[in-house]
């Protein structure tokens, strides 16, 4: 099918007009897997006018690929998918976003013309026609009654309440020599009562968060921890010497017999004390059941007195199935998008 050059012109022009709003102003608080799909959406779908307001100097979020050793290690999410892109619309995400943009405040009625006003702590100001809204849910337990003005509508309040909001940690380890070859490539950590409790009562305390030990794929001389529960959110705040020594004391345990090298380097996740996080993953507890509140209800969007849809929330947390996973924030980010693709259209 050949296109004629007006009906070229006029799907050109139907992009950046939708619903009588030229051009439409649509800010997005975080640079995570969610916003950035919501950015790649709307854009693909002809919005121009977009603003990623990210608190940090970086994309990903809880994604965080670091160097370490000889090559990279994920410091966040375990793994997380390829994702297509069909569209030959690129996506210049790094000009869409203004990095250490800590958002302080939200006022969704906003002036007296309907804008949202966005203020960061920085004191930059923002107006925009519509906020998508997808930073953690520990930034949002933390700040939320600050955080939006006037307050959020009851639905969503309880779902910031009663969700629950964990901590997972990673602790990475250089040794000067690889791992022994007997040791496994996972180790799940299980105590005997009498050595559960020796522990306690040593100065390696802290390392009872650790519950796996993995090798790392292509990298035979690091060895990867998981740490978890309160003593993990604790041990964040450890220096490395201890962290070393509770690691080499758990490998004498449950590497018995086996030869390690040197530690020569540590690297560690602190998503906990990390205040643009406050954690690393949501779940549900029996707050959520008492309160009758979930994911869709984090997720419900708030409107204006003209019913209009000025303040969007994506994230993980909102993903009533796919909860705790960057597929899921990713798809919470593609549906706060065509909430508004179809608003507009």
């Amino acid at each position: 099918m050949k296109w004629s050059t007006s009906l070229l012109g006029l799907l050109s022009f139907i992009a950046v007009l939708v619903n009588g709003a030229e051009n439409p102003r649509i800010i997005i608080v975080g640079a995570g897997a969610a916003g950035v799909a919501a950015a790649s959406r709307l854009y693909q779908r002809g919005f121009r006018n977009i603003t990623i307001l990210e608190a940090s100097q970086r994309i990903g979020g809880r994604i965080r690929t670091t160097p370490f050793g000889p090559g990279i290690v994920e410091l966040g999410a375990g793994n997380y998918p390829g994702t297509t892109n069909t569209s030959l619309t690129p996506v210049p995400i790094n000009s869409l976003v203004k990095y250490g943009k800590f958002v302080s405040n939200i006022q969704w009625k906003g002036s007296s013309d309907g804008d949202v006003i966005v203020k960061a702590q920085d004191g930059t100001i923002y107006e925009a026609d519509n906020v998508i809204v997808t930073v953690s849910l520990g930034v949002l337990k933390e700040n939320s009654a600050t955080m939006f003005s006037p307050a959020l509508p009851t639905v969503n309040q309880q779902a910031i309440t009663g969700l629950y909001f964990g901590t997972v940690n990673k602790i990475f380890i250089l040794f000067d020599a690889p791992i022994p070859e007997d040791f496994p490539n996972t180790v799940h950590l299980l105590w005997y009562k009498s050595d559960l409790t020796a522990l306690r009562q040593s100065p390696h305390a802290w390392a009872e968060a650790i519950s796996t030990f993995f090798r790392i794929d292509n990298q035979p001389n690091v060895l990867m921890a998981w740490m978890n529960g309160a003593e993990g959110r604790r041990a964040e705040y450890l220096l490395n010497a201890p962290i070393r020594d509770g690691v080499l004391h758990l490998l004498k345990i449950f590497g018995k017999g086996l030869k390690f090298g040197n530690v020569t380097s540590i690297l560690r996740s602190k998503w906990s004390s990390d205040r643009l996080f406050r954690g690393s993953y949501s779940s549900r507890s029996i707050t959520t059941e008492n309160l009758n509140t979930g994911a869709r209800a984090l997720g419900t969007p708030v409107r204006n007195a003209a019913n209009e849809p000025v303040l969007l929330f994506a994230g993980e947390a909102t993903n009533p199935v796919h909860y705790s996973t960057v597929h899921g924030a990713i798809d919470s980010g593609f549906r706060e998008a065509n909430r508004l693709i179809r608003y507009y259209s």
